[in-house]
């Protein structure tokens, strides 16, 4: 019985380990062949010819892909500040609300998290053209404003409802003005939720597509809107080049960042 038992119970732990090594390569094989493809000496074709660097080459001769990475990089930089900065007002006005009004305005401010991308996108594009705004780079910033602010907020509302507001009286009593107490109490404990939401909504402006194809003007290509329009062709080696440097900036933006908070609470903790 006791080896029947032992058995069962390796057996299931060998299905776990199976089930992780085909979640990981289902996850990474695609980024491994993205990064293997950047070095195809072809320039078009999924067809791997022989290892060359003429796809980077071609990369930093590519204005539009680096005009179409400017433009997403701003904008996901001026919707993450923006969605950051309103998100952690609204989670902290909310905190002082009645628990069934909260739980009211919590579930509007969330809703655009679970709202499809084309009701969204359609929704917006029907109001911009209502007021008669013109779409170019603004109305993409109120757009991608929309959801931000709902990821920021669920971030934030989390994070400030177990921030201890006796250490921000304490800050007071001991002769700190209100924005000395939130410069120098406040924003360093919430700082790590700061960066997470900040990042996370930069993400996923950063990817979206629907609700930009929808709002976008003449001259606001995101990057995904260029290489969207470049898939009827295939993806070429140049593309796969800069998709390669961008996984070198994020894991190396995530590792500092860990290293960063890492030593942070370390020198909290002695």
């Amino acid at each position: 019985m006791k080896g029947e038992r032992d058995t069962l119970v390796l057996l299931a732990r060998r299905l776990c380990q199976l089930a992780m090594v085909v979640v990981l390569l289902a996850m990474y094989a695609p980024v491994v062949m993205t990064i293997v493809y950047s070095f195809n000496d072809s320039r078009f074709g999924s067809v791997f010819t022989r290892f060359s660097l003429a796809g980077y080459q071609r990369l930093f001769e590519e204005s539009e892909l680096w005009i179409a990475l400017r433009t997403s990089v701003l904008l996901g930089a001026a919707v993450s500040s923006l969605s950051v900065v309103f998100g952690s007002l609204a989670a902290w006005g909310l905190k002082k609300w009645k628990p069934t009004s909260q739980q009211a305005a919590s579930g509007l401010l969330a809703l655009p998290l679970v709202t499809p991308d084309m009701i969204t996108g359609i929704s917006l594009a029907l109001a911009f053209q209502a007021i008669a705004l013109d779409r170019g780079y603004f109305t993409l910033l109120l757009a991608h404003g929309v959801f931000g602010i709902g990821y920021a907020f669920v971030v934030m509302q989390s994070a400030i409802a177990d921030f201890d507001e006796n250490l921000y009286a304490a800050a007071i009593d001991l002769g700190a003005t209100p924005w000395q107490a939130t410069r120098r109490v406040i924003i360093p404990l919430l700082l790590p939720s700061l960066a997470v939401a900040w990042l996370l909504v930069f993400a996923i402006s950063l990817d979206d597509v629907l609700i930009t194809l929808l709002t976008k003007g003449v001259g606001t290509d995101t990057l995904p809107m260029e290489i969207f329009s470049r898939m009827r062709f295939g993806l070429r080696s140049d593309t796969n080049a800069l998709f390669t440097v961008m996984l070198l900036v994020v894991f190396f933006v995530a590792l500092g960042a860990s290293r960063m908070f890492r030593g942070k609470l370390v020198g909290e903790t002695r």
